[in-house]
């Protein structure tokens, strides 16, 4: 078999990368959906740090900015998705907190969502 090259074992890192970055979006969309139609089992971890590419890959092969470019539309989607979601929970919460810790028992049980 032929030695790699610094190039392709560059490009062999992007492709590992890319397809870790791929994974990952796949699993908060899948995770997002769930949540969505409440039928989430268990929470996708993420991380909080952000991403660095790992060291020594160099830039990223010409062949490879489509995929990239891909994945980054998709990041940004779903972060999209979540600040809306975030929006809504937020709302939501802001409701219930207007609710009175206790009530009456004469009291109305009914919350006025459209009001």
């Amino acid at each position: 078999m032929p030695e790699m090259t610094p190039t392709d074992a560059g490009r062999a890192g992007w492709v590992r990368a890319l397809d870790t970055l791929e994974a990952e979006l796949g699993e908060m969309l899948v995770s997002t959906l769930r949540q969505a139609q409440g039928t989430a089992g268990s929470t996708t971890q993420v991380s909080t740090s952000g991403w660095t590419p790992p060291g020594g890959l160099g830039p990223i092969p010409a062949d490879l900015e489509a995929r990239a470019r891909k994945l980054l539309a998709g990041q940004r989607e779903l972060i999209a998705e979540l600040e809306h979601t975030k929006r809504a929970t937020a709302a939501q919460l802001r409701a219930l907190r207007k609710m009175p810790a206790t009530r009456p028992a004469a009291a109305s049980v009914y919350l006025d969502t459209n009001g």
